[in-house]
């Protein structure tokens, strides 16, 4: 008894287990995506009153937001114009330091010339005062 089977016949028999097992895996999905759906249900039966509280206290909490957003735009536009000044005044005095110490090292400069002329012309009267 010989029994030969066609590559057609073989093909066929492949795409239906092919098909049986995809059929498989989608029911096992189906049934792990209803547990979940279960589970969510649950959580949300669970949860019902502290949702709803939630969902009502929204307004008040996204009013409270825009408060404090034009508030703090606000603010930051005040302190905008004062960091200006800041910036100004700052640079202004940054000018005048550098003008006061080039007129500070040029006072320093004359004062170590008068310091040096001093010590130069003491030097030469008390070798005058030892030579007599």
């Amino acid at each position: 008894m010989n029994v030969t089977i066609s590559l057609a016949d073989l093909g066929l028999i492949l795409l239906w287990v092919a098909l049986l097992v995809l059929i498989i895996y989608i029911i096992l999905v189906l049934k792990n995506f209803n547990d979940t759906l279960k589970e969510v249900k649950e959580v949300v039966s669970s949860n019902k009153e502290n949702i709803k509280k939630t969902l009502e206290e929204i307004p008040s909490i996204a009013k409270n937001i825009d408060d404090i957003t034009g508030e703090v735009s606000h603010d930051v536009k005040a302190v905008r114009g004062t960091i200006d000044n800041i910036t100004e005044k700052s640079e202004v005095a940054s000018a005048s330091l550098s003008e006061t110490g080039d007129l500070i090292t040029s006072i320093a400069a004359a004062i170590q010339a008068g310091l040096f002329m001093k010590n130069l012309i003491q030097s030469i009267f008390s070798k005058s005062k030892r030579v007599a």
